[in-house]
């Protein structure tokens, strides 16, 4: 069975605020981003989503908060991509439906959106 889905512009900008600002804060650290793309006065989520939409290429690095104390020493979890997000929704959809299902309804909360960031971060739900 194939399921055809449109990724919209505002389907990654609201993921990837509601996993940033609530259901991710928890294991994440971002850390050294590329602002290139950003305009001065904007949200950091608008920003990023502006990146991600501007350069397909764009990275994001995603450290993990609970690794160590100081920035230096935290261990990097992945760089995250437009690709990557695109991915981790198609993921959702075979591994992890009942989530998937909330992002199409547009009933998605903080859940929905940590296991989506997780996957496109790392390619699996580590943190529960």
């Amino acid at each position: 069975m194939t399921i055809q889905f449109e990724i919209k512009d505002a389907i990654i900008n609201d993921q990837l605020c509601t996993a940033l600002e609530g259901g991710s804060n928890y294991w994440y650290y971002l850390g050294d981003i590329d602002r290139k793309h950003f305009i001065k006065g904007e949200t950091l989520v608008d920003n990023l989503t502006r990146s991600f939409l501007t350069d397909k290429k764009y990275k994001l690095p995603v450290y993990d908060i609970e690794s160590a104390e100081e920035f230096e020493d935290m261990d990097k979890l992945g760089d995250v991509t437009y690709r990557d997000m695109e991915w981790a929704l198609s993921e959702m959809a075979l591994e992890y439906p009942k989530n998937f299902a909330n992002i199409v309804r547009e009933q998605y909360d903080a859940d929905d959106a940590d296991v989506w960031f997780q996957l496109a971060t790392m390619g699996s739900v580590e943190f529960c």
